[in-house]
């Protein structure tokens, strides 16, 4: 990067160069890349994401599975708004609290990175991380073709497209709309918007059945599964015992150890053929001392989920 600084600069105003005649007269700015790590609580991650977003910058997506986080940024190109700068600042604070909230054990990474293209002038801003501190680099260039074939083009209207033989017409319409699902899929929104209704899922309890309840709701796009005490949750330690000696399978028996103790097990979306989606891990302990208890998670929306299950281990294969 040209330029480091702990403050990115202000959005690049005014033209420089031949492509400042090919540049909008509005700028555009846009995010890619993600930033993933060890995660914390999975609670402060969440609300961490909840003040990222109502920023209004960008839209973040959080995914947590097993003993990470990954943060996506929608990469849709958007205007540069009058208030900007109070934006960025508010972004960067939210964008530091999410770092606050993760454990010190293991390394941060980021790709981070925003694009703003004002009249053929660029700003690029990496959203470095520094163990926990973040440490945005920013450079200013000349935009190039690349950029400005990033920035969106006002759809043709309806004289453009009389003007144009039929099947010309329909294959221009097409392809705006290929364009358009192409990127609502990479932003993992296709995956949210198609996910199953919370009712078409089967909860699948295996060897938890009867010790733990799941009840799932799928709210924007997000499975939200709660699991309280079932009707066969041990009482005592003989309750332990019974159920113990009852089951001759040895996970069978660990699942009853794991609830007895409040030990930590694992939520999981499959698909039809049982294999793992997505996942994420909870503690049992908030179940031992309160009778009405609930331990919550969340979990993104996946279009092929079939069921909510409830495991001793791991199921994704990156793990």
């Amino acid at each position: 990067m040209a330029e480091d600084s702990s403050k990115p600069p202000h959005l690049p105003v005014g033209a420089s160069d031949a492509m400042a005649n090919q540049a909008p007269k509005e700028g555009f700015l846009f995010f890619d890349g993600i930033l993933e790590g060890p995660r914390g609580d999975a609670e402060k991650l969440h609300e961490a994401v909840e003040r990222l977003n109502a920023v209004g910058m960008v839209e973040a997506q959080l995914d947590i599975s097993g003993g990470r986080f990954t943060l996506l940024l929608d990469d849709q190109p958007r205007p540069i708004g009058r208030e900007e700068e109070a934006r960025e600042e508010a972004f960067l604070a939210a964008l530091q609290e999410l770092l606050d909230a993760l454990p010190d054990r293991g390394v941060v990474e980021s790709t981070l990175r925003c694009t703003a293209i004002d009249g053929g002038r660029v700003r690029e801003v990496l959203f470095a991380v520094d163990g926990r501190k973040l440490n945005p680099l920013a450079r200013t260039r000349d935009a190039n073709a690349e950029d400005l074939r990033r920035i969106p083009r006002p759809l043709p209207d309806s004289a453009d497209l009389r003007g144009l033989p039929l099947a010309k017409a329909f294959a221009v319409v097409a392809l705006l709309l290929v364009a358009a699902g192409f990127s609502a899929w990479r932003s993992g929104w296709v995956d949210r918007l198609l996910a199953p209704a919370e009712t078409e899922l089967s909860r699948d309890a295996g060897d938890f059945e009867g010790l733990l309840s799941i009840d799932v709701d799928r709210v924007w796009g997000n499975y939200e599964v709660t699991l309280t005490r079932g009707p066969s949750y041990p009482a005592d330690a003989e309750a332990v015992r019974t159920l113990e000696e009852a089951r001759n399978d040895l996970a069978a028996r660990a699942a009853v150890r794991a609830v007895a103790d409040g030990g930590r097990i694992y939520v999981q979306l499959v698909d039809g053929d049982g294999e793992v989606l997505a996942e994420e891990p909870v503690g049992l302990a908030a179940l031992l001392t309160d009778p009405e208890g609930k331990v919550e998670t969340r979990l993104p929306g996946r279009m092929g989920v079939r069921s909510a299950r409830l495991s001793l281990t791991s199921g994704l294969k990156d793990r």
